[in-house]
């Protein structure tokens, strides 16, 4: 009975400080004025404008890049016949089922 009362008074407490934090994060969004938006960021700045960046001469391809690039474009996909290889059956030796008894007692004796 006495171990009763004590879970029910931790208990109790447990709801009273719960109850507590609850009211204390309502006063905390009550003091926060949600309507107000935040104020608007200026757009007062004045805008510089930029030059336009000054245009280059191009300059050629060296030899060896359009000698690669007119290779590559010569250079055609040529179909290829897939050459088929034969498996060849290979002859396996006759099984001796009397000499591998014989291996396998030689090898699995038992030990002193």
């Amino acid at each position: 009975m006495e171990n009763i009362l004590i879970v029910l008074v931790l208990v109790g407490a447990l709801i009273y400080n719960i109850y507590n934090n609850y009211k204390k994060e309502m006063e905390k969004t009550a003091r926060r004025d949600v309507r107000t938006p935040a104020p608007p960021v200026p757009t007062g700045t004045q805008s510089i404008p930029t030059p336009p960046p000054p245009v280059t001469p191009m300059v050629s391809v060296p030899t060896e890049v359009s000698r690669m690039h007119k290779y590559k474009a010569g250079k055609k996909i040529i179909p290829q016949t897939l050459a088929v290889e034969t498996l060849e059956e290979q002859e396996e030796p006759a099984f001796d089922l009397r000499q591998a008894v014989i291996h396998t007692v030689i090898l699995d004796r038992p030990h002193k």
